[in-house]
């Protein structure tokens, strides 16, 4: 069971990162083609899927990780379960808010398949703002204050981009920042340091 959840999580966030970067591949098409019909961006959505199943199960012939990996603390090609065990508390929690965290913006990419055209800055906004997530991923082996501002910078970018739609949303971004500056202090607290080599 452990390990079916936690190759189901790996999934979701390997997903929403390449959903993210067809997703900004897509809006820079609308800048200099024009708009795109519903069919390409279901399209995108299936292309991502599948592509991070086939990674899944043919990841041990790729010597990269995945942000998917990175985040659930993976250190073996071959065995999913072996991971670094960095904090002395249940990381659930962190898991549930990196996924909260990755979905919500997402729905940004939604305008693609509505026929939505991007320009320059909102197109910019919106890699600056996955680039901040996938670096971001490194709080999971080195919970510092680098790589929390990365997240929070990324949402804060997201709140700021949400406001001009929804204020509902963009609270929902601002109080997820709050909650990863929260993350940080607990676990930061329970994080347990490699021992040196």
């Amino acid at each position: 069971m452990r390990k079916l959840l936690t190759g189901l999580l790996m999934l979701a966030v390997n997903f929403y990162f390449g959903a993210a970067v067809g997703g900004v591949a897509a809006t820079l098409y609308t800048f200099w083609q024009g708009p795109v019909s519903a069919e390409v961006g279901v399209g995108i959505v299936a292309a991502v899927l599948l592509a991070c199943i086939i990674y899944q199960v043919f990841r041990a012939r790729f010597s990269w990780q995945s942000p998917g990996e990175m985040a659930v603390g993976n250190t073996s090609k071959t065995d999913l379960l072996v991971q670094s065990k960095l904090f002395s508390i249940s990381r659930i929690p962190l898991f549930l808010l990196l996924l909260l965290t990755l979905a919500l913006p997402g729905n940004f990419l939604d305008g693609v398949g509505d026929g939505q055209i991007y320009n320059l800055p909102q197109i910019f906004t919106i890699a600056l703002l996955y680039l901040g997530f996938y670096r971001g991923l490194d709080f999971f082996e080195r919970p510092g204050f680098a790589a929390t501002a990365m997240f929070i910078g990324g949402l804060l970018l997201s709140a700021t981009v949400a406001r001009t739609s929804e204020g509902a949303v963009s609270i929902l971004f601002l109080l997820l920042a709050g909650l990863w500056l929260v993350a940080w202090l607990v676990y930061r607290h329970f994080y347990v340091s490699p021992p040196s080599t």
